[in-house]
C-alpha cells in the first residue's frame, strides 16, 4: 500500500466510525431514553440534533471519499 491508499483508508475508516457512533447515539436517544439519565427536554433535543448532524456529516464524508478519492486510486492503478 502506498501513502495515498493508507491515508484514504484512514479517512474512510474514521468516517465509518463516526457514522457508527452517531447511529448508536440516535438509537439510545430514540429507543432507550431512560439510559440517558436526568436531562431536560432541551438537552434531549440538542443531543438528537447533534447526533443527526454527526451522522449527516459522516455520510457526506463517506460519499465524498468514495466519489473522489477511490476513483482517483482506481484510475492510477489502471495506468
Amino acid at each position: 500500500m502506498n501513502y495515498a491508499e493508507i491515508a484514504t483508508s484512514y479517512l474512510l475508516d474514521r468516517a465509518n466510525a463516526d457514522r457508527s457512533a452517531a447511529l448508536a447515539s440516535l438509537s439510545i436517544l430514540l429507543h432507550h431514553p431512560a439510559g440517558i439519565g436526568d436531562h431536560s427536554t432541551d438537552d434531549l433535543h440538542n443531543n438528537l440534533d447533534d447526533a443527526l448532524r454527526k451522522l449527516a456529516d459522516a455520510d457526506d464524508r463517506i460519499k465524498t471519499i468514495k466519489t473522489y478519492l477511490f476513483k482517483k486510486e482506481e484510475e492510477q492503478d489502471q495506468e
